[in-house]
């Protein structure tokens, strides 16, 4: 049998860590303490985008409505994607898992802003390429330094609780509340 190739190894290795990352935050459940922690920082997030997001237009209160059809669907979709998908992605797989990698958080800090990076630029690469319904709202500066909030925000909950899903349920309720307040109307989902 033909010896690897030492950078396919490192290759291999690397994957099969951040595989094991995102299984641990997939099946560890926060305790009780974590929990609290994640609705103190839910709260304040809240307290902060919610009015950038009034004063940038990105909440219309005279259109909200069930615009999004379907009461289950509205919620869970959210949740799903961008909530699941979106945490799984930029927190459990391209982030080293907090319990498990044993660097100390300055070591992990080019994790963090590599990953918000890149989540940042997914969503106006995805007003580009996939949705152009949502272009000047997915690249509209307010609405990044909104969605750059819930990233810095999900990091944290990740790094605190070792677990994806209060970052989940947070980034679906964002997102599901958004679109119920006129977020659905600015995508030309409504």
């Amino acid at each position: 049998m033909e010896a690897m190739d030492p950078n396919v190894q490192r290759l291999r290795r690397a994957f099969l860590r951040r595989m094991r990352g995102l299984g641990a935050g997939l099946t560890r459940w926060p305790d009780r303490r974590g929990w609290w922690e994640s609705l103190a920082l839910a709260a304040t997030l809240a307290a902060v985008a919610t009015p950038l997001a009034f004063s940038a237009g990105l909440v219309v209160p005279a259109q909200a409505s069930g615009a999004v059809p379907g009461p289950l669907r509205s919620l869970m979709v959210p949740f799903l994607a961008p909530g699941l998908l979106e945490e799984a992605l930029f927190r459990g797989l391209l982030l080293p898992h907090p319990r498990a990698s044993g660097l100390a958080w300055r070591a992990r800090l080019p994790w963090w802003l590599g990953s918000l990076a890149l989540y940042l630029a997914l969503h106006p690469l995805v007003a580009l390429l996939l949705r152009p319904a949502a272009r000047g709202v997915f690249d509209a500066p307010a609405f990044l330094v909104a969605a750059g909030l819930l990233g810095v925000v999900a990091t944290a909950l990740y790094e605190r609780t070792g677990s994806l899903w209060p970052g989940v349920l947070l980034h679906g309720a964002v997102v599901a509340a958004w679109l119920r307040l006129g977020g659905a109307q600015l995508l030309g989902l409504g």
